[in-house]
């Protein structure tokens, strides 16, 4: 009885070892993310700087962050014309001595601006395959309850 046991708890120490190690490098990439985020909300605004959402990024890092994510940086681009991109990068606490996890995060949104009633619209940007996109430059007037295809109740099998 005491051979299997000193064989299996270090095994069960090494997997819970293994589990808070995994929790608290997620926890630094989410909060890496939500720097990010509130980065880009803050570069997007009209006349703002992509610097001022860097700044905002680093202080909730330090606001939020301070102590799980370590040697963090901020990097604030324009990958396109009217976006803007917040990288958040840094590594997470480490529980084993000499592992060290890089947590890199990011966030890009488009920048604010006024457009003309007569002018088209700009394309958004979006994660999902271009659905925004296709949104956004649909002619809107279309969209009312006889532009869907309708159902007579007689096709309907219940």
């Amino acid at each position: 009885m005491s051979l299997e046991l000193a064989i299996a708890f270090p095994v069960v120490l090494l997997l819970v070892t293994a589990l808070m190690q995994y929790g608290l490098w997620y926890f630094a990439r989410t909060v890496a993310l939500a720097a990010a985020q509130e980065g880009v909300s803050v570069a997007r605004v009209l006349d703002a700087a992509a610097a001022d959402g860097a700044v905002r990024a680093a202080q909730y890092l330090e606001q939020n962050g301070a102590d799980m994510l370590v040697d963090p940086s901020v990097v604030a681009s324009s990958p396109a014309a009217g976006v803007v991109a917040i990288e958040v990068s840094g590594q997470s606490l480490s529980l084993i001595p000499g592992v060290a996890l890089t947590v890199t995060q990011s966030a890009q949104g488009p920048v604010e601006s006024f457009v003309d009633a007569g002018a088209p619209r700009a394309r958004a940007i979006s994660s999902d395959g271009g659905w925004a996109r296709h949104v956004a430059t649909q002619d809107r007037s279309r969209w009312n309850s006889r532009s869907w295809p309708r159902r007579s109740s007689s096709s309907w099998v219940c």
